[in-house]
């Protein structure tokens, strides 16, 4: 809902106060087929910033999306702590 407060302009409780199931429902179905937001514009940068990387020559391999792609910082330690723990849990279970 968040997120959608943001695109429209307004606060979540503006939203809560004027926003029925039914068109809630309606901007979900939307957003399912055409983001917005600031995940699309990060979608967005990346591939434009991917296409001038691979353009220039000055790249050894080709670059993709995902290599420009932002992640929150605390959200790239989640996940790297997850691979660890899954790298750990499968070495104890090979040594048991």
């Amino acid at each position: 809902m968040f997120r959608l407060s943001l695109a429209l302009g307004r606060t979540v409780n503006e939203l809560e106060q004027t926003l029925g199931s039914g068109e809630l429902t309606e901007w979900k179905a939307y957003y399912s087929i055409e983001p917005f937001g600031q995940e699309r514009d990060n979608w967005n940068t990346a591939m434009v910033a991917a296409t001038v990387a691979n353009y220039s020559g000055k790249v050894r391999t080709a670059k993709n999306i995902d290599d420009f792609m932002f992640i929150h910082p605390q959200i790239k330690r989640d996940k790297e702590t997850q691979k660890t723990l899954l790298m750990m849990k499968a070495m104890a279970i090979k040594n048991v």
